[in-house]
């Protein structure tokens, strides 16, 4: 037992001296900021009460469709950020 708390010990005593060390650029990359149109959420136009039930059907699709293509451009953003630090690491 009195083991573990030596080893605690020197533990505690080496932690803040290895946290002064440098970080490695390759381990610690600075991401691109996502495109603030990709960063917002899509938008939930809700179902208005007393709406023809074809019209909000419609809505819901326009707003789906536009939700699938912010989707698709966040998918692509993401996977050319992948690509690019691929490119760096090799």
């Amino acid at each position: 037992m009195k083991a573990n708390w030596k080893m605690l010990a020197a533990v505690f005593f080496l932690l803040p001296m290895l946290g002064g060390c440098p970080k490695s650029d390759s381990l610690d990359p600075s991401l691109p900021v996502l495109p603030a149109d990709l960063a917002k959420l899509c938008d939930d136009p809700g179902v208005r009460a007393g709406r023809d039930v074809r019209i909000e059907l419609a809505t819901q699709r326009k707003f789906l469709a536009l939700c699938r293509s912010k989707h698709r451009d966040t998918v692509k953003f993401y996977n050319q950020v992948r690509q690019l630090y691929a490119e760096d690491g090799k």
